[in-house]
C-alpha cells in the first residue's frame, strides 16, 4: 500500500477512528485530558513514523488502529502514574488485552490470523469479539445480535479460550 493509498484510508475512516477513540476516553478517568481527536492525530503520527507499518485491508487497519490508539492511551497513564505515584502499573481488562495489548507486529498479526480462523470456525464468535474490541457493552452485543447477554458472555469466554488456544498453536 503506498502512502497515498494509507492516507487516503486514514482520511476516508477519520469518523470511525474518532468513534472508536471516543469510546476509549469515555473509559477513562473522568479529568483524563487526552481528547479523542488528539488519540486519532497521535495515533496517526505514529503511523508514519512507524517504518513498514503495514495492513493488508480496512478490517485489518481499524484493529491496528484500535491496538495503537489502546497503547498510547496506557502509556499516557503510565506517564501519568509515574509522575504523581512513583511508576504504579496499570489494568487492562481482558477484552481490551485480546483486541489490542498485544505488543509486537507478530503479535498483531498472529491475533488477526486467529481472528480469521475464528470467523471461518463460528462467525458469531468472531463479531462479538470483533464488537468488544470496539468497545460495546456486552447488552449492546446482546441486542445487536439478538441473542440474550448470558450469550454473549458465554461466547466471550469460548472465543477467548479459543484465540489464545490458536495463537499459543501459531507462535
Amino acid at each position: 500500500m503506498t502512502e497515498d493509498e494509507k492516507e487516503a484510508l486514514f482520511t476516508s475512516l477519520y469518523g470511525s477512528l474518532r468513534e472508536i477513540a471516543g469510546r476509549l476516553v469515555q473509559r477513562e478517568r473522568p479529568d483524563h485530558t487526552l481528547r479523542p481527536t488528539a488519540l486519532v492525530h497521535e495515533l496517526w503520527l505514529r503511523l508514519v513514523r512507524e517504518d513498514g507499518a503495514q495492513w493488508r485491508d480496512e478490517r485489518h487497519f481499524e484493529f491496528l488502529a484500535r491496538f495503537l490508539m489502546q497503547r498510547i492511551l496506557r502509556e499516557y497513564a503510565r506517564r501519568r502514574h509515574a509522575r504523581k505515584r512513583g511508576g504504579r502499573s496499570v489494568h487492562v481488562p481482558i477484552e481490551e488485552g485480546l483486541a489490542a495489548a498485544r505488543e509486537s507486529s507478530d503479535d498483531l498479526e498472529a491475533f488477526c490470523a486467529a481472528l480469521d480462523s475464528l470467523r471461518q470456525v463460528d462467525p458469531r464468535l468472531e463479531k462479538v469479539v470483533h464488537f468488544v474490541s470496539f468497545g460495546m457493552t456486552q447488552d449492546e452485543i446482546a441486542e445487536h445480535l439478538g441473542v440474550s447477554a448470558r450469550t454473549v458472555r458465554s461466547d466471550l469466554a469460548l472465543a477467548r479460550t479459543w484465540l489464545r488456544t490458536e495463537m499459543e498453536r501459531v507462535s
